[in-house]
């Protein structure tokens, strides 16, 4: 394993220890733990969380939980996903493999094999397929946009031969939260420095084919479901959320991108409405205002010329004194 990898599962073991210090259940979520979708008795299980007041089929998000590929697990995203379910949805939260042991396109198949147990299991747990979602972070969000394009584009899904691609296995949203999508810039900006990790990823040393591979980015077609984009200045993977934001527009697909820059890089619908609402809020100068100014600035004429009179009669006292 990489010095890279290690720092990455050192680092993020302790922000979510810290993160999840002292969380507690919440009591409206029933859960249903370690149900299997897969081969492996270590990472093939998967979460699966309700509201206790909801009755009947619900909308289903599926977490895909973040970790760079070789972190994480759904005990990690266990809070997140229950305060989604307490939102009124049925949440799947799933483990899925993890590098340098088992390497890409491992996970991304995994993610198939999670699709496909939403679809198959579906009345079994009162889940509405018709409205799966797909969440995701980081490596998550990166994974979440890849299956999605295997789903649509052909020639994308003949480099995974071990993902089924079917109409029932597109979600009909996605939700992407600081993002990795695409791989062959990244690699342009930091080179040699991510060949390590790249090989802990990939198995072997990257190459431009196995770098495309990983660019989900390049193999977006324009019947790709709508996107909900966030990012942040704090964000070290922010250019990755632009560059999928410049894409979406391209091929005009439906997005949203939440960004907290400072600076807006356009002036939206958001943008001109705050600015409306600042002209309201802002007090207008009224001609009482103007009186009142007015009003201040004889006073201190005044003050001034009597300040004025009064050193100069003290002049003359003092005068007549030396007299």
């Amino acid at each position: 394993m990489s010095l890279t990898s290690r720092i990455v599962r050192t680092l993020f073991t302790i922000g979510d220890l810290k993160r999840d210090l002292g969380w507690v259940p919440p009591t409206n979520v029933e859960t249903v733990e370690n149900l299997s979708y897969g081969s492996c008795d270590k990472w093939h299980l998967l979460d699966l969380y309700r509201p206790k007041d909801k009755e009947g089929k619900l909308p289903v998000l599926l977490n895909i939980h973040g970790g760079a590929w070789v972190y994480g697990d759904k005990k990690v995203y266990a809070p997140y996903c229950m305060y989604l379910a307490s939102q009124g949805f049925a949440v799947v939260n799933a483990s899925y493999r993890l590098a340098p042991k088992h390497t890409f396109p491992s996970p991304l198949e995994d993610v198939g094999s999670i699709m496909e147990w939403v679809v198959t299991n579906a009345k079994e747990y009162r889940l509405d397929p018709s409205n799966l979602f797909l969440v995701g972070d980081s490596a998550g969000a990166h994974l979440a946009t890849a299956y999605t394009a295997i789903q649509l584009n052909q020639e994308y899904a003949k480099a995974f031969p071990g993902i089924t691609v079917s109409k029932k296995l597109v979600p009909k949203a996605l939700v992407l939260n600081c993002g990795v999508f695409d791989m062959e810039g990244e690699v342009k900006r930091r080179g040699a420095l991510l060949t390590p990790f790249l090989t802990d990823i990939l198995g072997e040393k990257p190459t431009g084919s196995s770098i495309k591979k990983m660019s989900p980015v390049r193999y977006i077609t324009p019947d790709f479901p709508p996107v909900y984009l966030a990012t942040s200045n704090g964000d070290f993977l922010r250019k990755h959320s632009h560059r999928l934001k410049e894409v979406l527009e391209q091929k005009q697909i439906d997005f949203s991108l939440i960004s907290s820059e400072r600076k807006p890089k356009r002036s939206g619908k958001t943008a001109r409405t705050k600015a409306k609402k600042a002209e309201v809020k802002a007090p207008k100068k009224t001609t009482t205002n103007k009186k009142a100014k007015i009003n201040k600035s004889a006073v201190k004429k005044g003050n001034v010329s009597n300040m004025k009179s009064n050193a100069a009669s003290k002049t003359k006292k003092v005068k007549k004194k030396h007299e």
